[in-house]
């Protein structure tokens, strides 16, 4: 596993050349026998059950539990296959090795379209598959299948219905591909927690079984939620009174905490059915911070509160009573012990939240508090029937009687006036460490005072101790939106020594908090994609409105990609190749942008100079975001920038296609499309790569010792070398060498004489001839520019929608520059055949925008036009 994980952090042809290497010894490795032993002696998965019993999921098996390290896709199929899990290292890594000697079979899969729009690449799923404790994909399960030689069904919850595409692509089974199958496994796409708010995505993998376990309850005894938990909402039924709603019974929220180890590639469901007032007092690991320990020291309680007699709750009559009385309000919780004890709480804020759709907050230093048990109760009293219980009917308010045995709600007569009628809100919920330990928080609302609700009862039933928290209490909701609102302008720790500083007491408990705070709020700020046909679709919904996105490119069973450019950089490029220039458009693909690969035309703008280097700056062209690297798409773009740079038939520039050079690594799929879509246009090859595919060639393919290498290397690329000859005379002499030093590789001289030297001939050779110089081209413009796009995003990969944004802004950053330069302004400066677009600063203030535009739009189309050369 070392071996391959190593290969793969290289990449994926270096993993590919492990794979082949080790695909012998691999199989020659026998899995253990298949007998497997009982599988009565393992837990279920409570989560699995939730989802398979709230989704009406029918004649799937019983869930099992799969240790959640991050192979648990493997530790299913060991547990059903074995009995233990122990096998599961060695299932991934044959699985790993299947699907990188097996690449044209699953790629070529029937449903392979379905499962790129799902999932990631078949290649980033290979290198997955090759790290240990990584996430798995559908391209996993597929060759994992043929691995074990047993069907593998895969049951996917409906969690978006039946119709949608994730549950009819991945609810299915996978073959093996070389053996008829010699049995069926099931498996399950599942969660480690039940009632996710928001985003609902896969990250689990659990073995299914149609017997029925006999240890049916030791998971849901020995695990504790974590803070991986959300809370599931209750939706409390009709109550005639306290002692009725405190009877209801608590729904149970089963948690169990994962490493997520599936690829994402689902949507969210739709949400648990919700009370009208619900407080999810969601708790995660950062907004918890440490308290006291110390059990020695007297624990007292805070001054100004109220003792609840024999530790009984007050009564909604009490409560209205304290809520008039107002005799002591506290901005928050106060700290201390609470102990039997109740106090009034201004409750302003949670009003304000309310108004804006969010969760109630209700603060205290008691520690976590059981979300999974919370309620809200609502009920209607009546202020003159001395606070009478009443309920609205058919739009009556009615009292609740008991009549031969059933229940019977009669109206009041005549019906109360608005005014007379108060409603009660109260949360109720446990202490999770010690739930005899209660909390209610009640507050009132009605017609005639809209300010009742900005107070509110809190109280606490039990006896409170330091260790019923186990040592943590929740940060401050205020806390926490105040480092949001510093981080606007200050680093995190910044923010951290400013907080503590002020107040300690209120402060983020260290850095981490901050940067997670600061994560959660940019979230709530971005739309959720919840897989690349989610992010497709936004580009889509992009294309007539954007002046960025041109045209979305869809071929059958590819990903679309997308043609990015402005009409400002078609201009600018069109004149750069109008030019005869011995700089040659730069062509590359880039990654880590996002789950696009991005290639970008790039070219050197001879109109300006940098102030700083006085050189002239590198500019980017048309962009390319894609998925797959094929020729069709590549020849579609290529294409469409044909098409568009193509100037009208009065044009004195129509042969502008010979002006034409393009420079780009040896990318096959690339330079086929760009031959297609240019054909009149010439071609250079970077050296460096070519360089780099010898040196690979001479080390891994035929094994050359090191000095001998840099013989070669040097025979082709030095000084007097192929590359470097003046003539054909000197390139025969130079070639004749490089075969006789090479006399003793025929596998190498084979490659060289079918491959390699035409390329170094036609795409280096003669263009150096050409130009008179023995200069190396590379690459090196387009590397610089995919430098410049990776610091756009801040080196972190970003969603289409928000790369393309990005992208945007870092075009227009160089034409705000480039158009700054007609007015001696921004970064460049214009170069001296230009001058006579130049125009005093002063000037250009009293210019409106649409002569300022007509301005630059005459630079772009040099409307002064000299014949003057530019190099």
């Amino acid at each position: 596993m070392k071996l391959i994980y190593k290969a793969a952090q290289n990449g994926f042809e270096s993993l590919r050349y492990a794979a082949r290497r080790e695909a012998t010894t691999v199989s020659n490795m026998s899995l253990p026998d298949l007998t497997c032993q009982s599988l009565d002696h393992l837990p279920v998965d409570p989560v699995s059950i939730m989802y398979i019993q709230s989704l009406d999921i029918k004649d799937v098996g019983t869930p099992l539990y799969a240790n959640s390290n991050g192979n648990c896709l493997f530790n299913s199929l060991s547990l059903l296959l074995f009995g233990h899990d122990q096998s599961a290292t060695q299932l991934r890594v044959m699985t790993c090795i299947n699907m990188l000697t097996n690449i044209d079979l699953y790629t070529s899969h029937p449903n392979a379209s379905n499962i790129l729009m799902l999932s990631p690449t078949f290649r980033e799923s290979c290198i997955q598959c090759a790290t240990d404790r990584a996430w798995s994909s559908a391209w996993t399960i597929m060759a994992a299948a043929d691995v074990i030689g047993k069907n593998i069904q895969t049951i996917y919850p409906p969690v978006y219905g039946k119709g949608h595409l994730a549950y009819r692509t991945l609810n299915t089974t996978y073959n093996p591909l070389h053996l008829p199958p010699s049995g069926l496994l099931t498996i399950m796409w599942t969660h480690t927690n039940w009632g996710i708010n928001g985003m609902w995505t896969p990250n689990h993998f659990v073995p299914l079984t149609t017997s029925t376990p006999q240890n049916t309850t030791q998971l849901n005894q020995s695990f504790t939620p974590t803070n991986h938990s959300s809370p599931i909402k209750t939706k409390t039924s009709e109550m005639s009174d306290i002692g009725d709603y405190e009877s209801v019974t608590e729904s149970m929220n089963f948690v169990v905490n994962e490493t997520i180890c599936s690829s994402p590639n689902a949507k969210p469901p739709p949400s648990p059915k919700e009370s009208e007032c619900t407080s999810p007092l969601s708790v995660s690991s950062t907004d918890i911070e440490p308290t006291s320990s110390d059990n020695d020291v007297t624990f007292p309680k805070p001054d100004n509160t109220n003792t609840l007699q024999h530790g009984k709750f007050l009564s909604a009559l009490d409560c209205w009573k304290a809520v008039q009385d107002k005799s002591h309000i506290f901005e928050d919780a106060p700290p201390g012990n609470k102990s039997n004890t109740w106090f009034l709480v201004n409750n302003v804020d949670n009003m304000s939240r309310k108004t804006s759709n969010r969760h109630s907050k209700y603060y205290d230093d008691c520690g976590i508090w059981e979300s999974s048990k919370g309620k809200v109760f609502h009920q209607d009293y009546l202020l003159s029937d001395n606070f009478r219980t009443i309920f609205l009917k058919n739009d009556q308010y009615c009292t609740k009687v008991r009549q031969g045995g059933k229940t019977l709600f009669v109206p009041i007569t005549p019906q109360p006036d608005s005014e007379s009628i108060v409603t009660m809100h109260r949360y109720s919920t446990v202490l999770k460490e010690n739930n005899s330990f209660k909390k209610h928080v009640t507050w009132f609302n009605s017609s005639f005072d809209n300010d009742l609700p900005s107070i509110a009862v809190y109280e606490y039933s039990g006896t409170y101790c330091l260790e019923n928290a186990k040592n943590y209490v929740r940060t401050h909701p205020k806390t926490l939106d105040k480092v949001v609102d510093e981080c606007a302008l200050k680093d995190n720790k910044e923010v951290f020594i400013q907080m503590n500083r002020d107040n300690s007491l209120h402060a983020p408990r260290d850095t981490k908090q901050i940067r997670n705070a600061k994560y959660r709020n940019k979230l709530k700020t971005q739309p959720a994609y919840a897989n690349v046909a989610d992010e497709i679709l936004a580009v889509v919904g992009m294309l007539d409105t954007h002046p960025f996105v041109q045209q979305i490119i869809h071929n059958k069973n590819q990903v679309p990609a997308i043609v990015c450019y402005t009409d400002n950089q078609i201009t600018d490029l069109r004149h750069f190749l109008a030019q005869k220039s011995e700089h040659p458009l730069g062509v590359d693909r880039t990654f880590n942008l996002g789950s696009f690969y991005v290639t970008s035309i790039v070219y050197k703008n001879l109109r300006v100079n940098r102030k700083e280097t006085k050189d002239h700056p590198i500019f980017a062209g048309p962009m390319l975001l894609h998925k797959d690297a094929s020729y069709k798409t590549y020849r579609a773009f290529f294409s469409n920038i044909s098409a568009t740079l193509e100037l009208p038939i009065n044009d004195v520039e129509l042969r502008l296609h010979e002006n034409i050079e393009f420079g780009s690594d040896d990318e096959k799929a690339m330079t086929k499309a760009i031959e297609n879509a240019f054909p009149t246009a010439k071609r250079r090859l970077c050296t460096k790569h070519l360089k780099d595919n010898v040196q690979h060639y001479l080390q891994d393919r035929v094994g050359v010792s090191t000095q001998e290498r840099k013989t070669i290397i040097n025979t082709i690329f030095g000084d007097q070398g192929i590359a470097s000859a003046d003539d054909t005379l000197q390139f025969a002499r130079a070639d004749s060498e490089l075969k006789d030093l090479c006399a003793n590789h025929p596998q190498f001289l084979k490659y060289y004489e079918q491959s390699f030297k035409p390329r170094v001939e036609e795409f280096v050779n003669a263009p150096n001839r050409r130009l008179g110089t023995k200069q190396m081209w590379t690459n090196n413009n387009a590397e610089s520019m995919n430098r410049v796009m990776k610091v756009a995003v801040n080196w972190k990969p970003q969603h289409a929608p928000d790369l393309v944004d990005k992208l945007f802004d870092m075009v227009d950053f160089q034409f705000i520059n480039l158009r700054s330069a007609l007015h001696h302004s921004g970064d460049y400066m214009l170069v001296n055949s230009y001058k006579q677009y130049t125009i005093a600063d002063a000037i250009w203030k009293t210019k409106s925008d649409e002569e300022k535009r007509k301005l630059f739009n005459n630079f772009l189309q040099d409307s002064k036009k000299e014949n003057t050369k530019i190099s």
